[in-house]
């Protein structure tokens, strides 16, 4: 039996919800502008081996860009794509994989204004 060429036949689903003038478009012109945002969490006991496992998974989540765990200072940093998930899913991701968290913190501290200096 020999290689079929030529034009793939499409079921009739398919073919209506894309345009056939996609199919001609370099793939870079179709990507959409996302964007990035992070969340900030501390979480009190550590996770335990099968949490990290599960957090290991997260990553996988359309839409999760990066995971970064900082043991020494118990938070947990998410790097997602707003325009796919919020950041409750990020938070209910995180708490159903089994990590425990406190609470959403801060990405930055503001520093607090200067003191007015005394006229002599």
């Amino acid at each position: 039996m020999g290689r079929r060429t030529g034009p793939v036949l499409r079921s009739p689903v398919i073919s209506r919800s894309y345009s056939p003038l996609l199919l001609f478009v370099p793939f870079t012109a179709i990507i959409e502008v996302m964007t990035q945002l992070d969340v900030l969490y501390r979480y009190g006991v550590l996770p335990t081996e099968s949490a990290t496992l599960a957090m290991a998974k997260i990553r996988e989540v359309y839409g999760v860009r990066r995971m970064d765990l900082d043991e020494t200072k118990k938070t947990v940093r998410v790097e997602y794509d707003a325009t796919r998930l919020t950041e409750p899913v990020i938070h209910e991701l995180l708490r159903c994989a089994g990590l425990d968290i406190v609470e959403r913190m801060p990405m930055f501290v503001t520093p607090p204004p200067p003191e007015p200096v005394a006229a002599k």
